[in-house]
């Protein structure tokens, strides 16, 4: 694993999801997360240029895409550019959250965006049997589950009594938050796959993955990869910028793009949270 920058943010990961309609069979997912933008860095660039070449059906973004208050103009400047290589290149839309550090002022610019913004909201996509939802989050206010609850329920028509007895017609539930601890949450409301940031991965780490802190009250262990409880996995992306130190070691910034493939699951699925492929 490389100390600092790999040579390309982008690579491929296979997930298997007991749930997936056989239609989606290949469907590739690009997980953008924790930018952290706060200047002009040149990777910013290199991360845009390999947007522009990557093959993806859908976009997800997970929050913090800049740093502190007076960020928002380079921020938005940045994330415009991204947002509409992404929207062209991505055949099923870019869908997004916020995070903690995203100011209010900033997530109202962001709305000029070509992203379908989820806070504690749902949609179905009318192309593919996808459900997608968002939780909305900020330093201080948790996600509103009855909310997104209720929204699921008004998109699908109320088809909670179909799904028992046509469980092939089930959309695939795909849920994003920025936080990553909000697992069991995305488990009791029986979403397939969660994608998740937040954590950078620790952003310093010991060889061996070891991190030494995640900004969060998970276990070191589960500070990037891909975790599962129960039937439900989250995708816990490293991110691709920085807070607090403009520093990365034995932990480099991603921009995983998943692959997902019906078949069973890694991992137990028991009740305890397992971290079923780090990286």
């Amino acid at each position: 694993m490389p100390i600092f920058w790999p040579a390309s943010f982008t690579h491929a990961v296979e997930l298997r999801l007991e749930n997936l309609p056989a239609r989606l069979e290949g469907l590739r997912i690009a997980h953008v997360s924790d930018l952290h933008i706060s200047r002009n860095r040149r990777r910013f660039g290199q991360i845009i240029e390999e947007a522009a070449g990557m093959e993806a059906d859908l976009a997800v973004l997970t929050g913090d895409y800049m740093t502190d208050e007076g960020d928002e103009p380079i921020a938005l400047s940045i994330m415009r550019q991204l947002a509409e290589v992404l929207a062209r290149r991505v055949r099923l839309g870019v869908f997004g959250v916020c995070g903690n550090h995203d100011s209010p002022a900033f997530r109202e610019q962001l709305k000029e965006l070509p992203v379908r913004w989820l806070g504690d909201d749902a949609c179905l996509l009318a192309q593919e049997p996808i459900l997608l939802a968002g939780f909305a989050s900020d330093r201080v206010t948790n996600p509103d589950a009855l909310a997104v609850l209720e929204r699921m329920e008004a998109v699908t028509g109320g088809a909670a009594e179909r799904e028992k007895t046509a469980a092939t017609d089930r959309p695939l539930r795909l849920l994003l938050c920025h936080f990553p601890y909000f697992l069991p949450a995305a488990a009791d409301m029986g979403f397939d796959l969660m994608f998740s940031g937040h954590t950078h991965g620790g952003q310093v780490r010991l060889p061996a993955r070891r991190a030494l802190y995640n900004s969060c009250d998970l276990p070191l262990h589960l500070s990037s990869g891909v975790l599962r409880l129960r039937r439900t996995q989250a995708a816990v992306s490293r991110g691709l910028g920085e807070s607090g130190f403009p520093i990365r070691f034995f932990c480099p910034p991603h921009l995983p793009i998943y692959h997902l493939h019906r078949g069973p699951m890694p991992g137990s699925g028991g009740w305890h949270v397992e971290n079923i492929r780090p990286w």
